[in-house]
């Protein structure tokens, strides 16, 4: 009995040895360094987007038409916020897929991804395979969406007037 009471005192006798303090400043550095990473992500993680740019673009209709294989609308851009380019934009005329062009296209095989910035002043094409001839057109809803944020970021009427 007296062995085994010698043996438990050797086992739970209090070590007076400690960390060395340059691992201690190590460690609670590292700790630091973790805790201040999972407050960062967690913080952002309240933030919905990833900051990305506000797009904004103001459109004027200029003219319309049609030529049986084709419809089209011209726009004329007021402003854009943003920096879009007509890569980051998709287009629908009452919800069919249209092409957002910077040139009128002769027919449908010249229909093309466009790509490059968008700026004040020029002309768009909204050009539709589904509504060919100018009397197809006006009524209809035109809805420009930015892709990254999924929003829209024009909408109107297709009008009569030019």
């Amino acid at each position: 009995m007296k062995n085994m009471k010698k043996c438990i005192r050797k086992i739970f006798a209090l070590d007076d040895r400690a960390v060395s303090p340059i691992i201690a400043v190590i460690l609670m550095v590292a700790i630091t360094v973790v805790l201040a990473g999972a407050i960062y992500a967690w913080v952002t993680a309240f933030g919905g987007t990833d900051g990305g740019t506000n797009v904004i673009l103001s459109l004027k209709q200029n003219s319309y038409g049609g030529n049986g294989t084709i419809g089209w609308v011209c726009y004329r851009v007021n402003s854009v916020g943003g920096n879009p380019g007509y890569e980051d934009m998709e287009a629908q005329i009452d919800g069919k897929p249209v092409s957002i062009m910077e040139s009128l296209p002769a027919n449908p095989d010249d229909i093309t991804d466009c790509s490059g910035a968008v700026h004040t002043g020029d002309d768009i094409y909204i050009v539709s395979i589904h509504y060919t001839t100018a009397s197809t057109l006006p009524g209809r809803m035109l809805n420009i969406e930015h892709k990254d944020s999924d929003t829209i970021i024009f909408s109107t009427e297709i009008s009569y007037a030019n």
